[in-house]
């Protein structure tokens, strides 16, 4: 028995070593997010994060751990050396899958959860993304792995050397030995993976039981995050199965609806209370053109416009000053497929929810901006630079109702024009747009989505390199300035052109880049958003907190239209506050009269006031706030999932 558990601790242990190495590594690179904690808070994190490493670390090897001390294996030498081998081969994916994840935290600030079942479709421009960015760092991962099993390998002689010296034959062996120490075994590796003998077993929300957000962060791992998640579908849970036994008061039912429709504009079917048209006549309509950029990665915090002490967006900047420009405009993404659909479709994101992606929404009845334009004779089209199924964005084309669908496979390739990882530079899809624009017959209504300034942050050379490597971020800022540079060296162009006095622009980010913005919470959401139209749209500014769930009701509304339409937004041109759910992988977060609050399903975790540019965790000091806020978020998300359940987005027949 004491073999058996010295040889089960060793594997544990090394597993453990090895989730340590992650974490310290996560904490070097990204120390500046830690950089006003407490050392004691720090130690604190590690320590937590030791439970967690040891439930991974139970869950990593339970297969071939119940297979190697079953009675009647042990004693089989050579059997139980390939389970073990088998156990590093595996072990070696892991490491390589660990430090993905501490990368992608830079883009996401968060661990991974449900995007593992994601990838597949982009996994040669993710590997071909890996090689050029991180090529020295893999570099490193691979020597790391390799000492890792040699050291695997040298206990495992060392622990069959010295059983050999003590042999016990099967027959010799105490029948009791070897089904308790299983048992014990089994008890040992269970009671690790709940977290210990409490009522309700570890979940990530365990994490969380400290004033700074990022500590839970670092008290956690990738693995640990991912099998969570695909337990949780394994089990065939509903993620918002506790919601139908919440008893939500109608004053909360109002409260959500308020701050999504205005009555004093707006017509709502109660059965259907998201499919709402303005309350405009059919001749009111303006017959403007729409053009909507979404911008790749661009983060508010590089606009001098909106604050930023770092200006790489001065084309930006001087279009402000004559379109509305939203100061506080939050994207409901972390990724760019969840930006597109919130902007095309108005769609809310959260927990994995994504129309394209084959999860409940994508059989949901709704009407989002390429089929409201479309029933309308608009001619409509998405134009990017990246291949057409790039992130899944084929199928979501088709899904919005957009007709037609530029992307790299349209252009004539060549080394000029085409980054080595993406697609075609920002400064020729663009010039394509204002080609195909034109030419145009009839309005239209057309997306351009940005690619340039997505890691690597390849771009043309030709003088862009404004920031040198003493400025932090220096590549992706100069891939924002080069961005920057083919968005105004379009309108140029497009001034040029009949449409132009008839368009309709909107500019917006799609997320903001990760690493930059990962020191705030508010910074780590604030997106540019710019509605340029001179004659239609008076220039200003709008300090309301928006998001990009809000461009399509804007756009309706500006543009005077009685169509009805699916929307979890508000027009920046309607009165009252604006609230919303933001995605935080398994967590949410929620806005509303000025606070973010940092929520799991069950209580609150944080809570930021955006006037301070959420520097502090307010919880402790302000927990009515928080539960009042926590309430209100449960009641948006009932609502809200129940109308996608019950299908109540759209009635069946509305079609003309």
């Amino acid at each position: 028995m004491a073999r058996r558990l010295s040889l089960f601790f060793a594997v544990l242990l090394f597993f453990i070593a090895v989730l340590t190495v992650g974490r310290i590594l996560f904490f070097m690179k990204y120390s500046i997010a830690f950089s006003s904690a407490p050392p004691e808070a720090i130690l604190i994190a590690f320590l937590k994060g030791l439970r967690f490493d040891l439930a991974t670390a139970c869950i990593v090897t339970a297969p071939f751990i119940l297979l190697i001390f079953a009675p009647g294996i042990f004693q089989r030498t050579l059997l139980v050396k390939t389970v073990l081998y088998l156990l590093l081969a595996w072990e070696i994916v892991l490491i390589g899958y660990d430090y993905a994840d501490i990368n992608y935290y830079a883009f996401t600030q968060r661990h991974i959860t449900f995007e593992i079942g994601n990838t597949f479709t982009d996994l040669d421009v993710i590997i071909k993304l890996g090689l050029k960015s991180y090529g020295i760092e893999i570099l490193y991962v691979a020597l790391f792995m390799i000492l890792y099993a040699v050291l695997y390998h040298r206990f495992v002689k060392y622990f069959f050397r010295k059983r050999t010296q003590k042999l016990i034959l099967p027959n010799q062996e105490s029948a009791i030995a070897s089904p308790a120490a299983y048992i014990l075994i089994i008890g040992i590796s269970v009671i690790s993976i709940r977290g210990g003998l409490q009522f309700k077993p570890l979940g990530v929300k365990n994490a969380f039981q400290n004033e700074r957000v990022e500590l839970g962060i670092l008290s956690l791992n990738g693995i640990y995050t991912t099998f969570n998640t695909l337990y949780k579908n394994l089990k065939g849970e509903e993620r918002f199965a506790y919601l139908d036994s919440l008893n939500v008061p109608d004053e909360k039912r109002e409260g959500f609806f308020a701050s999504l429709i205005d009555t004093k504009k707006e017509t709502v079917d109660p059965e259907y209370p998201l499919y709402r048209r303005y309350d405009y006549q059919p001749s009111d309509r303006l017959g403007y053109n729409v053009v909507i950029f979404v911008m790749e990665s661009w983060s508010a915090k590089f606009s001098q416009k909106l604050g930023g002490e770092v200006s790489a967006l001065p084309g930006f900047d001087r279009m402000a000053e004559k379109g509305l420009l939203a100061t506080n405009c939050f994207a409901n993404a972390q990724r760019s497929i969840e930006g597109l659909a919130a902007i095309m479709g108005s769609l809310p994101v959260w927990q994995g929810m994504v129309l394209g992606q084959g999860g409940l929404l994508d059989q949901t009845r709704f009407e989002p901006m390429g089929a409201l334009f479309s029933r309308m004779g608009y001619e409509t089209m998405f134009i990017h630079g990246a291949r057409p199924g790039s992130m899944g964005f084929d199928g979501l084309v088709k899904r919005l109702g957009f007709s037609k669908h530029i992307s790299r496979d349209d252009f004539t390739l060549t080394d000029e024009n085409q980054d080595p990882v993406w697609g075609i530079y920002d400064e020729f899809t663009f010039k394509r747009a204002n080609e195909e624009f034109s030419k145009m017959k009839k309005p239209f209504l057309a997306v351009i989505f940005s690619l340039t300034s997505h890691s690597p942050y390849t771009f043309p050379e030709r003088g862009f390199k404004k920031f040198d490597r003493s400025v932090p971020f220096a590549p992706f800022l100069n891939s924002l300035k080069y961005s920057d540079w083919a968005l105004e060296r379009f309108f140029k162009a497009a001034k040029k052109e009949n449409y132009f006095g008839k368009t309709l622009f909107v500019i917006v980010g799609d997320h903001t880049e990760g690493p930059s913005t990962s020191g705030s919470l508010y910074e780590s959401y604030r997106v540019p958003l710019l509605l340029f139209a001179p004659g239609l749209i008076a220039p200003g500014e709008i300090s309301t907190p928006v998001s990009q769930l809000d461009v399509l009701p804007t756009v309706v509304d500006a543009l005077k239209i009685s169509r009805p339409f699916t929307s979890w937004g508000k027009s920046l041109f309607s009165e009252g506050e604006h609230d919303m759910v933001l995605p935080r992988g398994d967590l949410f977060i929620y806005q509303k009269k000025g606070m973010m609050l940092l929520s799991d399903i069950e209580r609150p975790l944080a809570l930021y006031s955006i006037s301070n540019a959420p520097a502090k965790n307010l919880l402790d000091s302000r927990p009515a706030t928080a539960r009042t806020l926590q309430e209100d978020l449960r009641a948006h998300i009932r609502f809200s999932s129940d109308l996608i359940k019950e299908n109540r987005l759209k009635p069946p027949d509305a079609n003309n």
